[in-house]
């Protein structure tokens, strides 16, 4: 009998040797003697059942018995993991492996070859007893007792393990790495691009020369100096080193090989994890077939696994790449696929189009008569509950696809009725610009115009009127910090009143109705963090461990206001938003260990003549010390995004008008009437609203209190419960609320809404039969309706900024905005505010010194003011320009420059005049009159007007330093310009083309820090201005270019010549002469 089956007998034998019945053992029976106990039952046999199943165990080969009683042990294990009350299951006994071929399984090579159908008693008996033997014997020891053991195993070998050499990806030399880059690894993470071959080299020409800055001190630990990487990354000598990603396969692969080699110099002594790991990550992309081909594709996968390597420390699991590898390319793939039908429906679109207002073709489109290999338009519902929009025409009732001949597709000249197409891209725009989303517009919702899961970047021009898709809200995706959070706890002996301020969310919204209004309008996935963060607080970023307490002293300026600082802080308290005042032991106490406390500093604003200064009380949370780094150093902007309206968005809206009115020359390109299909109509209205304490109202995540505690009076200390002012995550965190507020009333048809910071613009424009009336127009929707539509949010809205009512006209943002009158102004309390500013910078600092800080204030303002006063863009940057002479010393002062006087003079004399007002009916769409300039230096200016053609020669004086190429561009614009004046345009907006990028800047922007650039800019805007004319440059290809062979002497017929009818200013008498 077996070893096994005498084990399972052996219970059932020993009850037969005992008779009579149970009694416990000790028990005395009538006789006096002791009672033998009772037997146990018998067991039942579950592996020997009879003596042919053990014959058969007998004859089994090793491999067999091994993977039984493999499964015995499963068996077994499952029974009693699964037991909990009742009789204790029998289990199942092992089949005997007999001596010889235990022994047989001491030889390392048979124990390497079976181990893994081993039961696991066994493998814990032979690993220790093979590990001894191994223990004793060198390699080649080693090597000859596996032979002895296995003489065939020396003849299976075709390599001999001992000349293994370790995989190389590719044939590199060994390079050795500066200690500055390895200690840089363990604080921050190194791009991929940093380890080329050409990188590398780089480095270690000129690791001299990087920038350093020290580690903050934690614990007993000394600060020790790594590279600066934010100074890196902003300077142009080290651009070899810009970016993530090496440029190429080939690079990408030489970096993977010298990171493997990098990461083993920072293994820990006797350990190889680091370089295992990245072999396995690196090596699994090398050895994909179609690596070369995707590496567009996979490259960004690649780096977020590295990351949350870093972040998270997973093993590496290659099925888990597989399956990501899988879904990057397949998705690459179906980009790629829609991309070219997106082009083949945009080339489509162009097919057989009239020759524009110049004559010439698009370029680019299918000529007429010519088919696409793709169907321009699938079939099929819209999926849009009302008519859709045709984007061809802009009319109502029809999509593209089905415009048909009784529909007209252009104007009598040629040009688009409604929507545009870009030549050099072939794009589809709408009248403001934007290009237009095909998908969108004729399958509505149900397109999949985003396959990758992320925002459509283009316009969707939904079924309702376009003036209340203008401000359709951008889709912002958030980061969320969960995985990177240092928990933080108060401690343990503290009363629970100190733990409940830790641990206390300070916030007017309402979590759950947040949740409820998203779900049931389906934007939950739009912000997914939202209503976790307002119940349990806002992440302020990935913050670091604080070692030690750092306490930075409040500015020198609060000496002089401590009651006013005093008096804040206790009614923040008093509101709930701050706790205090508390010791610095307590503020340890309560937020469980160390913290930073940013000072406070005074800013002191002037309000205008005659009314009192506003003293602002700051936290200046970029305040570091030598021994830290301040709390904003730690919050990466790009983890934050925000979403503001600017000026720019609300012209649009306010401008739109159904004609614009146009004085054209009698014999010139005629500019065609702009029809807005999609305008503000008559009797639109509007109505400003603010969010009070808007960043206050944001909770702060208990774990980040930690780093936004400041101090009152010497050694009193305030721990914040929400966000304050001066906080880089601040807008963002707080944005996220009111994105969704706004995006909620987006959903319940209050459009369009306009955001920046906490100021709210909501537009209406009349609806026919509407429920509230105003004068001839009835509308959807008040003021009153609009909030009892959030109304459950619980949004603070101040009670006295803001509007009460709809109104024509309305402050919004700084400016005061003119519905039927398309204008925009400065307010009057706003203009004489900014006056008595640069009256007062003028009349402290045109004979004294300054600091920094006081021109970026003035630099600052104008900068704002400058939309209203466009001719003051080009009066920007002689203070722009005087800044940077600072070379960013804050303490430093310095004389202003001529420049930076004259014309912050020139912004005195323009703000003492009231009354300004900028016309916005020029923000529509540009006409284009086939209007184009070019210019080289060989020869001089060529200007073509339609089939008209304008020539200037340089003179030999015309090259002066500042003087270039760029320049003449520039001044080519601005000869144009004075011919658009002479000819009688007013009162619109004008298509220009232009080959020089850099120009078209300068124009666009309104300014140049290059000084004869900057004053032919200012003299174009001298003129436009007045004739209320804008200009928008578009750039052509120079070999699309009509005036390209003027400019270098090739000139047109001379019938087509236009005659000088303007004066040269005299700074370009001398340089040019007209031919």
């Amino acid at each position: 009998m077996t070893q096994g089956a005498a084990g399972e007998a052996q219970s059932g034998a020993a009850g037969g040797a005992n008779g009579g019945e149970g009694g416990s053992l000790g028990d005395v029976n009538g006789g006096g003697g002791i009672l033998i106990p009772p037997p146990p039952p018998i067991r039942t046999r579950l592996t020997h059942i009879n003596e042919t199943v053990i014959n058969l165990f007998k004859t089994m080969p090793l491999s067999a018995k091994l993977m039984k009683n493999k499964a015995i042990e499963n068996s077994n294990m499952e029974k009693l993991v699964n037991y909990s009350e009742g009789p204790i299951p029998d289990t199942a006994s092992y089949i005997t492996i007999e001596d010889h071929e235990m022994k047989s399984l001491q030889d390392p090579v048979i124990f390497e070859g079976l181990k893994h159908i081993m039961p696991s008693y066994l493998l814990l008996k032979l690993g220790s007893a093979i590990s001894a033997v191994s223990g004793v014997l060198g390699k080649g020891e080693k090597r000859k007792a596996l032979e002895d053991a296995n003489p065939l195993a020396s003849r299976r070998k075709l390599i001999d393990p001992a000349n293994e050499v370790d995989r190389a990806f590719i044939n590199h030399t060994k390079i050795v790495f500066p200690d500055l880059v390895i200690r840089t690894e363990e604080h921050v993470r190194l791009p991929l691009r940093w380890f080329t071959n050409k990188a590398l080299k780089f480095i270690g020409q000129n690791i001299s020369s990087f920038p350093t800055q020290k580690t903050p001190a934690i614990n007993d630990e000394k600060s020790i100096p790594i590279l600066n990487m934010h100074a890196i990354a902003n300077n142009g000598f080290f651009r070899i080193l810009h970016g993530e990603h090496p440029d190429s396969f080939g690079e990408w692969l030489e970096a993977a090989y010298n990171m493997i080699n990098f990461q083993a110099f920072r293994d820990m002594d006797g350990s190889s994890s680091n370089r295992d790991w990245f072999e396995a990550h690196f090596g699994f992309f090398i050895d994909q077939a179609d690596k070369v081909e995707f590496y567009d594709a996979w490259k960004g996968k690649e780096l977020e696994l590295r990351i949350e390597r870093r972040e998270k420390q997973p093993r590496f699991d290659r099925a888990f790449y597989e399956q990501a590898f899988t879904i990057v390319t397949e998705s690459f793939v179906a980009k790629e696929a829609m991309r070219l039908e997106m082009e083949a429906l945009k080339a489509s679109f162009g097919a057989g189009r009239p020759a524009g207002p110049s004559g010439r073709g698009k370029s680019g489109g299918m000529q007429k008569g010519q088919r696409s290999g793709v169907q321009s338009f699938q079939a099929g519902g819209s999926g849009f509950a009302t008519n859709p929009t045709c984007i061809l025409c802009g009319s109502k009732g029809h999509s593209v696809q089905d415009h048909d001949k009784s529909h007209p597709k252009t104007w009598s000249d040629g040009s688009a009725l409604w929507a545009q197409q870009k030549p050099e891209s072939k794009s589809i725009t709408s009248p403001d610009g934007k290009e237009v989303c095909f998908n969108y517009n004729i399958f509505g919702k149900s397109s999949r115009c985003a396959r990758d899961g992320h925002k459509c970047p283009r316009s969707h021009i939904p079924p309702i009127d376009i003036f209340s898709s203008l401000a359709e809200p951008e889709l912002l995706r958030y980061k969320d910090f969960s995985s990177s959070i240092r928990q933080r706890h108060p401690r343990p002996h503290i009363s629970q009143q100190y733990k409940d301020i830790f641990h206390r969310i300070v916030t007017p919204y309402d979590p759950d109705a947040f949740e409820l209004e998203l779900s049931n309008h389906n934007l939950s996935s739009d912000y997914p963090l939202l209503v976790h963060n307002l119940k349990y607080g806002f992440p302020i970023g990935d913050m670091p461990e604080l070692g030690e307490t750092i306490v930075i002293p409040n500015a020198a300026s609060c000496q002089d206001h401590m009651e006013e600082i005093n008096k804040y802080l206790l009614d923040e308290v008093a509101a709930d938003r701050m706790s205090g005042p508390f010791s610095r032991l307590e503020v340890e106490d309560i937020l469980g260990g160390p913290f930073f406390s940013s000072p406070l500093l005074i800013v002191v604003q002037s309000q205008g003549p005659g009314l009192k200064d506003k003293i602002r009380i700051c936290r200046h949370l970029s305040k570091g010390n030598k021994y830290a780094d301040s709390v904003n150093s730690h919050i990466v902007k790009e983890d934050f995004p925000t979403r503001f309206d600017l000026a720019s968005k609300v012209a649009n809206i306010v401008s739109f008008t159904p004609f614009l009115g146009l004085i054209p020359g009698p014999s010139w390109p005629s500019p065609r009437r702009s029809h807005a299909v999609a305008s503000a109509p008559p009797g639109s209205q509007a109505c400003a609203l603010d969010i009070e304490k808007f960043h206050r109202t944001c909770p702060v995540l208990p774990s980040h209190k930690c780093w936004l505690v400041t101090q009152g009076y010497p050694g009193e200390f305030f721990i914040d419960h929400v966000h304050p002012f001066g906080c880089a995550c601040a807008s963002s965190n707080s944005g996220m609320i009111a994105n969704a507020v706004v995006d909620i009333w987006h959903a319940k048809g209050v459009s369009p809404v306009l955001k920046y910071e906490d100021d709210i613009g909501v537009f209406r424009s009349p609806s026919t039969g509407a429920l509230f009336a105003d004068g001839p127009f009835s509308y959807t929707y008040d003021r009153v309706t609009l909030i009892s539509h959030v109304a459950s949010l619980n949004v603070p809205w101040h009670p006295e900024k803001g509007d009460g009512v709809f109104r024509d006209a309305f402050t919004f943002i700084g400016f005061y905005w003119d519905l039927p009158g398309k204008t925009v102004s400065l307010p009057e309390v706003k203009r004489m505010k900014f006056l008595h500013r640069v009256s007062d910078f003028l009349e402290r600092f045109e004979r004294r010194r300054c600091l920094l800080l006081d021109v970026e204030k003035i630099h600052g303002s104008l900068c704002h003011v400058a939309f209203v006063y466009r001719d003051g863009c080009s009066r920007l940057p002689s203070l722009s320009n005087f800044a940077v002479s600072f070379k960013g010393d804050r303490l430093a002062k310095r004389y202003l420059s001529r420049s930076a006087v004259t014309d912050l003079k020139w912004w005195r004399d323009k703000l003492s005049t009231p009354g300004l007002i900028r016309d916005l009916n020029l923000s529509l769409s540009p006409v284009d009159v086939g209007l184009f300039v070019d210019a080289s230096t060989s020869w001089g200016i060529g200007i073509t007007f339609g089939q008209k053609w304008m020539a200037f020669r340089l003179t030999p004086v015309w090259k002066v330093e500042g003087r270039h190429i760029g320049w003449l561009e520039t001044v080519a614009i601005e000869l144009a310009v004075y011919l658009v004046r002479f000819h009688g345009y007013r009162n619109t907006h004008l298509l220009l083309h232009s080959d020089n990028q850099g120009t078209i800047g300068s124009i666009s922007k309104g300014r140049c820090r290059n000084v004869h650039i900057n004053d032919s800019v200012r003299r174009t805007y001298d003129v436009l201005v007045p004739i209320s004319v804008d200009v928008s440059l578009q750039y052509v290809e120079s070999a699309s270019n009509p005036a390209d062979p003027v400019s270098r002497g090739i000139l047109g017929p001379l019938a087509n010549k236009i005659p000088l009818c303007f004066s040269l200013p005299s700074e370009l008498a001398s340089a040019l002469e007209y031919v």
